[in-house]
């Protein structure tokens, strides 16, 4: 077993990076995948334009290193290897990346992608169509049968982001705000945050947003708050969660006119505020009808790394 190939998988996003090493052309027991899965390493963000190049590769390493690690495997150079990484899209980007990853663990094959280039190939077996993130932040992308790629969205939380968990929870703590001046109309959402925050007045709230080194994830985490709380019937919650839905809708609109898809086109959801949330799911189909977008079938892809596997694993045939 030990002659066969080592691929390595990895997604890495705005809050965690999951790198996966694997055994290629061994089957593994309970699946039809062509490889078998060693080991598994986790770390946090390696979206260099929220975070930095260092602190990205950082935690590539990381997560690299925890996988090889997991599989008590020393670090070494491996056959094929993708990389699939949010805001990686500009070419200055990747090429920084590559000469990064070819001095840390040198790779025959290497595929340096946007995060939702996986996404089609773990979640379809057509190899096109749209991909939707909304976890932390927001993306999508689309590749049409024709092999042209499109994108909307991905701008960052400064510029965009719009339908993520930022924008959930940025938006949650202004009605918090709007609130308390006595412009904004009463929400439990208030209560909420201030104990999920441990502050007991809104002004308290402005050391502890302000003060934070890492105020995007501190706000990106109240969105769970604000699910909760349309679940649960808030107006102004309930109104948060359709305006996302509907810039979620907006994206994969964009895509689909720039791809020219006209007919039924597979579309996957990822990103844990997506995946994790039927109430926004539901509010997202509703959108896309009402826009007649054919999404069709729509699936949700929990597991994206595996489909860098399987890039990572067709590579090898090149």
């Amino acid at each position: 077993m030990d002659d066969k190939p080592l691929i390595l998988g990895v997604d890495g996003g705005g809050t965690k990076t999951i790198a996966y090493l694997a055994r290629a052309g061994i089957t593994a027991k309970n699946t039809d995948s062509p490889w078998t899965i060693l080991g598994k390493g986790n770390s946090g963000s390696s979206n260099q334009q929220a975070v930095g190049f260092e602190a990205a590769t950082i935690a590539l390493e990381q997560a690299i290193a925890g996988a090889f690690a997991d599989a008590t495997i020393d670090l070494q150079p491996i056959s094929s290897c993708c990389l699939a990484l949010a805001g990686s899209d500009r070419a200055a980007d990747q090429d920084q990346i590559q000469h990064w990853i070819q001095q840390f663990i040198p790779a025959n094959h290497l595929h340096i992608v946007n995060d939702a280039v996986p996404l089609l190939t773990a979640g379809t077996t057509k190899q096109w169509g749209v991909a939707l993130i909304a976890g932390t932040g927001s993306f999508c992308w689309g590749r049409n049968q024709q092999g042209q790629t499109a994108r909307s969205g991905g701008w960052g939380y400064l510029m965009g982001d719009e339908g993520s968990g930022f924008a959930l929870g940025q938006s949650a703590l202004q009605s918090l705000t709007q609130e308390a001046d006595g412009r904004g109309q009463p929400t439990t959402l208030t209560s909420q945050i201030l104990t999920t925050l441990k502050c007991q007045q809104p002004e308290k709230l402005i050391p502890k947003v302000y003060g934070n080194s890492d105020s995007r994830t501190l706000i990106a985490d109240l969105a769970p708050i604000v699910l909760k709380e349309a679940t649960a019937g808030d107006a102004l919650a309930l109104k948060i969660v359709q305006d996302a839905a509907g810039s979620l809708a907006a994206m994969v609109e964009s895509v689909a006119q720039q791809l020219g898809l006209d007919d039924p086109f597979p579309l996957v959801l990822a990103g844990s505020l997506l995946t994790g949330s039927p109430l926004l799911q539901g509010k997202l189909e509703a959108q896309l009808q009402n826009r007649e977008l054919p999404a069709d079938p729509i699936q949700a892809v929990t597991n994206p790394v595996l489909g860098t596997l399987q890039i990572a694993y067709q590579s090898l045939a090149t």
